[in-house]
């Protein structure tokens, strides 16, 4: 079954919904072996600093174990890490204070040159078809061990590519005293194909970060999100605009 940009964007994350499903999916089968630069877990840090351990995705072969006794040849199991050259972490598209850390065989950099401003950092891609993420541009990396932001994903034949950077922006409200109320700032453009049905995500493009209490709700509606596109020379979009988040509310009983 083909995994469709819609069913990407509808996740609370992206990747890591239908990741967690893939692994459950796959617990009763033997783990593939990890090819160069495959994710072999992937965890997420939460703003309470609880840490969600998604599971493995494939097996470090017995050539990548670090134990003299040739290891257990899985993916190392810490939960979170510290940057030890085995690790990607960035902060979540969605929800700036959440991050999610990939984990790998071996160093993810061959060579750790520091990121200029603006550089692409490193892309991540999979088959449309299977979760089986990757490096395969692994760059630069940031410097004083910042994480790296995803700044968009798109749709490049049967491959999904993610791109990084090291930096983005804060969102900033538009208007001011002087214009009508300020709308809350345009987090993301999501390009489509207008002449599908289905599955019509081409493109994401993370603009910004929303601030405190906000999300970038980056999900697309093909009923309704349809009905409100814009041009550019990329194509047909729709914008996405941070939004509060909803914080549950306890009603409690009168003794």
């Amino acid at each position: 079954m083909e995994i469709k940009g819609t069913q990407w964007t509808a996740c609370g994350l992206l990747l890591m919904s239908v990741l967690s499903s893939v692994v459950h999916m796959a617990r009763d089968k033997p783990l593939r072996e990890c090819r160069q630069k495959d994710v072999c877990r992937t965890s997420m840090k939460y703003k309470d600093k609880t840490v969600a351990d998604e599971g493995l995705l494939c097996k470090c072969s017995k050539d990548d174990d670090d134990d003299d006794d040739g290891g257990s040849s899985l993916c190392p199991k810490d939960t979170w890490t510290e940057d030890d050259g085995r690790t990607l972490t960035w902060q979540h598209y969605e929800r700036a204070h959440w991050f999610v850390q990939y984990r790998f065989c071996t160093e993810v950099f061959d060579v750790r040159n520091l990121c200029a401003p603006d550089t692409l950092a490193a892309v991540v891609e999979t088959d449309v078809k299977m979760w089986h993420p990757h490096v395969s541009k692994p760059r630069c990396v940031c410097k004083d061990g910042e994480n790296y932001k995803m700044s968009k994903w798109v749709r490049e034949g049967q491959m999904w590519r993610y791109y990084y950077h090291c930096e983005k922006p804060e969102c900033q409200h538009e208007g001011g005293p002087t214009t009508p109320p300020p709308k809350e700032p345009v987090c993301a453009k999501i390009y489509i194909d207008p002449y599908r049905t289905s599955d019509m995500v081409n493109e994401m493009r993370f603009l910004c970060n929303c601030p405190r209490d906000f999300l970038c709700d980056a999900k697309f509606d093909e009923k309704e999100d349809v009905k409100s596109t814009h041009s550019d020379e990329d194509g047909k979009y729709v914008i996405k605009r941070c939004e509060p988040i909803v914080k549950k509310k306890f009603a409690f009983k009168k003794q």
